[in-house]
């Protein structure tokens, strides 16, 4: 049968003209931009797969910048970035895939205590997000650390706990997150014309499990 646009306010066909936005967009981010047309970089694997970490993820930013540059000029790419909205969500790999990996992380926490794990993270998330400032981003929000004692992969690999959360991995969350609301804060204070946001991930998800009757029905076993 022939179908029919039962509102006739609503468009049953394209619009006539290019929407601005893709018209004022560089050509080499078109809508059809994506991992096959951009570069390659290199990848950075572990025995849990493939991943790329912040700083080589910097690096590519960095050169699409200058690909945009090179398209746009300097000017508006200046001010592209400046309208543009960065999301930085980071931690959890840290911990999940490093400091509580079963069985290799053992030694590691015997020899590094948490706070001294999460100091040096703290210190290295600081000289990435200044640099992510200086290459142009200026509204950055940052995400913090979820619930991650609570995900299937922990709560497998501690069985002890039951159908609740693991502690630890939780624990270690919450440290974490205070200090990154610090940074967060002292990052807006002191990099000139920075807007960062704390996103707080984690009592977003506690709050969920905490009172899911409110959310609707939810299975809260793995």
């Amino acid at each position: 049968s022939k179908l029919r646009n039962p509102n006739p306010k609503l468009l049953s066909s394209k619009p006539p003209t290019t929407p601005a936005a893709q018209r004022n967009r560089p050509p080499r981010y078109g809508p059809h931009r994506n991992h096959r047309t951009a570069p390659r970089p290199p990848r950075h694997c572990s025995k849990f797969g493939g991943r790329l970490n912040l700083d080589v993820q910097l690096d590519n930013f960095e050169k699409t910048k200058q690909e945009i540059v090179g398209s746009i000029g300097e000017t508006a790419t200046k001010e592209l970035l400046e309208k543009a909205l960065f999301s930085v969500t980071i931690g959890s790999n840290d911990f999940i895939n490093n400091y509580l990996t079963p069985v290799l992380s053992k030694l590691e926490q015997t020899l590094v205590s948490p706070q001294a794990f999460i100091d040096a993270l703290i210190s290295k998330y600081t000289l990435q997000l200044t640099r992510l400032h200086e290459l142009g981003a200026k509204k950055i929000v940052v995400v913090n650390v979820g619930p991650i004692g609570c995900i299937p992969f922990e709560r497998d690999m501690n069985p002890l706990a039951g159908n609740d959360c693991v502690d630890f991995p939780n624990q270690l969350a919450q440290m974490f997150n205070s200090r990154l609301k610090i940074l967060v804060t002292q990052l807006s204070a002191t990099l000139v014309g920075s807007n960062f946001v704390y996103a707080d991930i984690y009592h977003i998800f506690q709050d969920v499990l905490s009172n899911y009757t409110f959310y609707g029905k939810f299975f809260l076993s793995s």
